[in-house]
């Protein structure tokens, strides 16, 4: 006797073939005088309702039926991490500017301002 595959046992147990199908005939022909091919049909079916029963219940449960089997986005923590690092360069950046370039080099116009005589004080002299 020649059984139908595993995959034209499923595609029957799923309905995916038309009643006239050629495939979907002689596996209903086949199904009719091998009792083990029908367990294999039945088990298939009831195992394609378990699965659209579950994929129902969740679908209830969230927006998106596929929710509970994706992972949840990390956009978010990865936004959070740039705007961070943006803020610390900056930050850095500002505080060299603002601390060490203008305070030091205020204080070297200032030193040279005192302890160099301006040209005032070398002209009243001449």
């Amino acid at each position: 006797m020649n059984h139908p595959t595993e995959l034209a046992l499923m595609l029957c147990a799923e309905e995916a073939f038309a009643a006239d199908h050629p495939t979907q005939v002689r596996v209903a022909e086949h199904l009719a005088i091998c009792a083990s091919c029908r367990e294999a049909v039945t088990a298939l079916s009831l195992e394609r309702q378990a699965i659209a029963e579950a994929m129902a219940l969740d679908y209830q449960h969230s927006p998106n039926p596929a929710g509970s089997f994706q992972q949840p986005a990390r956009l978010r923590d990865v936004t959070l991490a740039s705007v961070t690092a943006a803020l610390v360069t900056w930050l850095v950046q500002w505080s060299w500017k603002s601390l060490f370039e203008d305070a030091v080099f205020s204080g070297v116009i200032w030193a040279a301002s005192t302890w160099t005589p301006s040209l005032y004080s070398v002209s009243n002299e001449l």
